[in-house]
């Protein structure tokens, strides 16, 4: 037999009958949505034709591609009792018993009538449900009461743009569960039911639980994608050796019949062997191995020192270098041993020495109006050492590994509290960075055209008052897009260098789509907002990647 069957409606014992589909968008605060913003969303974002809209923002009714659409506002939360138990199981969303149970206000969102399948009725929730997150500041994000799921703002809004690449986001229709006992894994869905399908159930397995999680997880997307029914007695295989017998019973984790699963050993069923759709994520990505990364550092900025000290005949590039390679070799052996703070005692390192040893202390301009200086006077050496090596060539190498790591400003930055942006979508202002670049090579060429005396002090002055408005305006920026990365995203003038490079980096984060499960975590904490499942060097914000390694911390699967 073979691994799926398409739906026979003999053999179907779940009725899809059920014409209604509907969520519960949760907010925190007094305000509510503004019905007008999530039409205009509807419209601009996904290109829905919305129709026959009626009401306010307490109670509306609007139709999209025949399918009738109500919307209230409810003053009051969603009953505690209803969600406390569901908090503590909701891998999703971290803060769940803290942030759910202090939500003020819901709403109950529906879709019904029409001759929509179930597919298409959940999709347009999903892109309704997404307008509403995207569209209103005091919504915190969803709870799917059919699926028992609770799905925070931010990666509501990921995975339902899955919609925009023909992709299924199951993640938000379909709970898997999951129990260990005696050192085995048992999981089970829960939302299977609403689309006419039994429930499937792995039961006492000893392969390891992100596998588990993987097989089931590619197994729900091909039945909801393909419309397909598992039935009784047919195998999963790679080949004769290798079959795993479904049984149709009664299930147990429900009271109601389910496929199961019963067998799924690991030497029965090699991780090598198996092969399921995954349509999210294809190809492979390589990492060097993490053990050797302190010590290829090291060695490479050895390299460095070493070889600045004897061309330049200066020993303070060997013992500028040689500490600066120490300190990040330092930092990345913390990270192997899951140090939390790893990147944090890099950048105070790195950041403290380049700021008031190399900048206050010896007086010398690391900011780029240092670089334009000592350029024009034909010094190969200070600010123009360091560009070449961290900004310019070094970036094809590493690319954006000096913002992660070196960078005093995000240095700063980084200690004020939006380490995760609140949202992932940029604001249209990130040509305000090449006015910046112009200004401060203005600056310096007007300096020089105006034979202004004692040009040396003035770099020095502007490299601390150039600090100073940095600060100042990065700090504003961080809390007006409730983002510490907002100033490096919008208005840092370095990064006109460093992203073109980037784009050729060598030492990049690649996803194993091989392991892959698709839990949108990497991108929910990726404070550069960069897919970094996506392995192609043209992926969304890719030149912006700090190599800050959250995503790989993240990862429940070391896909990463």
């Amino acid at each position: 037999m073979g691994i799926f069957s398409k739906k026979n409606k003999e053999n179907n014992k779940v009725s899809e009958e059920k014409k209604l589909v509907l969520s519960m968008p949760l907010f925190r605060g007094e305000e509510g949505y503004s019905l007008d913003a999530i039409v205009d969303d509807l419209k601009n974002y996904w290109k829905l034709d919305v129709k026959d809209v009626d009401g306010n923002d307490e109670v509306a009714t609007f139709s999209i591609d025949g399918e009738l659409v109500a919307l209230a506002f409810m003053p009051a939360p969603v009953p505690s009792e209803e969600l406390e138990s569901l908090c503590q199981f909701s891998y999703m969303w971290d803060n769940a018993e803290t942030e759910v149970m202090e939500h003020t206000h819901h709403a109950i969102l529906s879709v019904m009538s029409g001759d929509a399948s179930t597919v298409d009725k959940y999709s347009l929730l999903t892109k309704i449900n997404a307008s509403l997150l995207r569209t209103c500041d005091t919504a915190i994000g969803v709870y799917q009461g059919s699926a028992t799921l609770l799905v925070p703002k931010a990666v509501y809004i990921d995975f339902a743009d899955m919609l925009n690449e023909d992709m299924l986001p199951i993640q938000l229709w379909i709970y898997i569960g999951l129990i260990q006992e005696n050192g085995k894994t048992s999981m089970y869905s829960y939302g299977l039911e609403e689309f006419g399908k039994l429930e499937l159930e792995i039961i006492n397995s000893d392969m390891d639980v992100n596998y588990l999680f993987d097989f089931l997880s590619n197994i729900l997307y091909y039945i909801i994608d393909q419309d397909v029914t598992l039935l009784d007695g047919e195998t999963i295989g790679m080949s004769e050796e290798q079959k795993l017998t479904i049984r149709e019973s009664k299930a147990n984790m429900k009271k109601q019949l389910a496929i199961k699963m019963e067998k799924l050993h690991s030497a029965s069923f090699p991780l090598t062997k198996l092969v399921l759709i995954n349509t999210k994520y294809r190809g492979l990505g390589y990492k060097l191995n993490k053990k050797f990364m302190p010590v290829a550092t090291l060695v490479l900025f050895e390299i460095i020192a070493f070889s600045l000290w004897l061309t330049k005949d200066n020993l303070f590039y060997l013992m500028n270098f040689s500490y600066i390679g120490l300190s990040i070799s330092i930092g990345q052996a913390l990270f192997i041993v899951k140090y939390k703070h790893a990147r944090r005692v890099v950048q105070l390192l790195v950041g403290i020495y380049m700021l008031v040893y190399l900048g206050i202390i010896n007086q010398e301009n690391m900011q780029i109006e240092g670089f334009w200086y000592y350029l024009f006077i034909g010094v190969f050496e200070a600010a123009t050492i360091h560009y070449a090596v961290a900004k310019i060539f070094g970036p094809l190498l590493f690319g954006r590994g000096w913002c992660g790591y070196a960078c005093w400003t995000a240095m700063i930055l980084d200690f004020l509290p939006y380490k995760v942006p609140q949202n992932h979508e940029r604001s249209k202002i990130g040509w305000i960075r090449y006015i910046m670049f112009l200004l401060s090579l203005s600056f310096v060429i007007t300096l020089f055209l105006a034979h202004i005396a004692n040009i040396e002090r003035i770099m020095f002055i502007s490299f601390i008052v150039g600090n100073i408005i940095y600060y100042i305006v990065g700090i504003a920026l961080a809390f007006i897009f409730k983002d510490n990365r907002a100033f490096c995203k919008y208005l840092c003038p370095i990064t006109v260098f460093l992203k073109p490079a980037s784009y050729f980096s060598v030492v990049r984060i690649k996803c194993d789509t091989s392991k892959c499960i698709s839990c949108g975590k990497c991108k929910r904490v990726c404070p550069m907002d960069v897919d970094v499942t996506d392995i192609s060097r043209g992926r969304k914000n890719g030149t912006e990647c700090i190599l800050c390694m959250e995503c790989v911390k993240s990862c429940p699967v070391d896909a990463l």
